[in-house]
């Protein structure tokens, strides 16, 4: 058994042992590698995570979905793209995502089309746990391995 890796220290004792989730250290933000036997759990895998540094346990509702098609050069341009739509989603519209189905990626044009569960949010309800002020394009990645792939994702907190 593979002993848990150590928190960043700007948030000590804030993040928790997710699934296929790696949190890294870094200076002055919050990184993380996300694996999964395929394209599609890397991206699930990805927006619980985000969802999870939100709002902790609180982001569990599945009362409204968004079905979403992005586009982006690479995997990785997607992914970032997908993890800036929830923090706008969260901006405007207030909509706090809980998970995500990905639904079809085409690389022919480029295209990921999801869906995201969540609810709306209820400030009764819902304590934003961390801001995520941006996904950034430092470091990032989305690339095969042995047995599935690996993303490794940089946030601005």
């Amino acid at each position: 058994m593979n002993p848990a890796p150590p928190a960043p220290p700007e948030v000590v004792g804030g993040l928790g042992d997710l699934p296929g989730i790696t949190w890294l250290e870094h200076t002055a933000d919050l990184g993380f590698q996300v694996r999964g036997a395929s394209p599609a759990a890397v991206y699930c895998r990805a927006v619980a995570a985000c969802a999870w540094l939100l709002f902790g346990d609180e982001a569990r509702g599945r009362g409204r979905t968004l079905t979403l098609t992005l586009v982006g050069a690479s995997r990785a341009e997607r992914l970032r793209s997908l993890l800036e739509e929830l923090l706008f989603r969260l901006e405007v519209e207030g909509f706090v995502v809980a998970s995500a189905d990905i639904l079809e990626e085409r690389e022919r044009d480029g295209s990921l089309t999801v869906r995201l569960h969540g609810e709306s949010f209820d400030p009764r309800r819902h304590r934003v746990v961390r801001e995520i002020k941006a996904v950034t394009y430092h470091g990032l990645a989305f690339e095969p391995e042995p047995g599935g792939y690996v993303a490794t994702l940089l946030l601005d907190l």
